[in-house]
């Protein structure tokens, strides 16, 4: 039976749109849900939300309900903390993901609700997001793995449409990955993103739509994201030695290497291999030179230890943050011409 009214649906609406979550937290969103519970014949989730099952017509209503009770607590938690300061405030932002989590994964066989799948994912990323800007990257990266598990098993989620959101669900886990300084693992993951990519961009090549500038983009932006990911972990790996023989080493000079042509340096040959375009370089340049956990570019190596192979680390460095400036001037100097034709073709 429904248990609620056209009324309230735009009571808890209108509430929330407001930003008044705690009364559509109390009066509609937990009241609706209390209903529920007391007319349940057991604790089962199912038998709880969804008594008709899953092709009933007030599924979506209900799914409304879930989720507008969780967002409301997360809401109201960050009202008051912010920056997570009490682990009351992650605890209680953990415990809405699940209950999403909970709801998606009872979704996931039922393909005519994808839609709501697809929002569940939404808003766990951007909890999650909020736990893992504020450091608690392992409690937020079950989650971001989660919503990726949602899109790959849903037929309607992995279509072109959707493409643009697996990739940054895919980085994110990434980036997740990085820090918790498990560089090996975002590689990994990341070359499975691209896996799942390229397999999606065989199926459009094997349709009969014709592909579109959009489409093209879409697979080009996701595939540099991933392709960056792996690059900042293989751009110091592959220079990081097998075994350590202590030997005298010349170094190379930089300075000197400025005069001469791109590329000149095996990083600098990489991610010429790797990316095309100047655009593409100086992002992947820029991702290897940012510190994890923060979007932030270090302008000079960190400690490394010399038995470790760190001399041979230490050089990477300097080559990055030698391309990066060549990069960068490549790309300043090709956007100002770039204007100056534009304004010229219209004189």
């Amino acid at each position: 039976a429904v248990v609620s009214t056209q009324s309230g649906h735009y009571s808890r609406d209108y509430l929330f749109q407001h930003e008044d979550y705690a009364n559509a937290k109390l009066h509609c969103y937990d009241y609706y849900i209390k209903l529920l519970k007391s007319s349940a014949i057991s604790s089962d989730f199912c038998d709880i939300f969804f008594p008709g099952g899953f092709k009933s017509p007030n599924v979506a209503e209900v799914c409304q309900v879930i989720i507008g009770s969780g967002l409301s607590s997360y809401h109201l938690a960050i009202a008051k903390d912010s920056y997570l300061n009490e682990s009351a405030t992650v605890d209680t932002l953990i415990t809405v993901m699940r209950e999403l989590q909970t709801l998606s994964q009872h979704l996931i066989p039922h393909e005519r609700h994808y839609w709501i799948v697809f929002n569940c994912t939404v808003h766990i990323y951007t909890i999650a997001k909020h736990l893992h800007d504020r450091g608690y990257s392992k409690s937020a990266l079950e989650f971001f793995v989660w919503c990726c598990v949602c899109v790959e098993n849903m037929v309607p989620l992995m279509i072109l449409k959707f493409l643009a959101w697996r990739g940054t669900l895919y980085t994110t886990v990434c980036y997740c990955y990085y820090d918790m300084n498990q560089p090996q693992l975002a590689e990994l993951f990341a070359r499975r993103g691209l896996q799942k990519v390229h397999q999606l961009a065989k199926i459009e090549e094997q349709s009969l739509s014709e592909p579109t500038l959009e489409s093209e983009t879409n697979f080009r932006v996701v595939t540099v994201k991933l392709s960056t990911v792996i690059f900042k972990n293989i751009v110091f790996e592959s220079r990081r030695p097998k075994k350590v023989i202590h030997r005298p080493k010349t170094r190379q000079n930089l300075r000197e290497l400025q005069a001469l042509p791109f590329p000149r340096t095996p990083t600098e040959k990489l991610v010429l291999d790797m990316f095309e375009g100047r655009g593409a370089q100086l992002l992947a340049v820029l991702e290897a030179l940012t510190v994890p956990g923060r979007r932030t570019c270090i302008t000079g190596p960190p400690p490394v230890d010399s038995a470790e192979g760190g001399d041979s680390l230490t050089e990477v460095w300097g080559e990055l943050i030698l391309g990066r400036c060549t990069l960068y001037v490549v790309n300043v100097t090709f956007t100002i011409i770039e204007r100056i034709v534009y304004v010229i073709e219209r004189i």
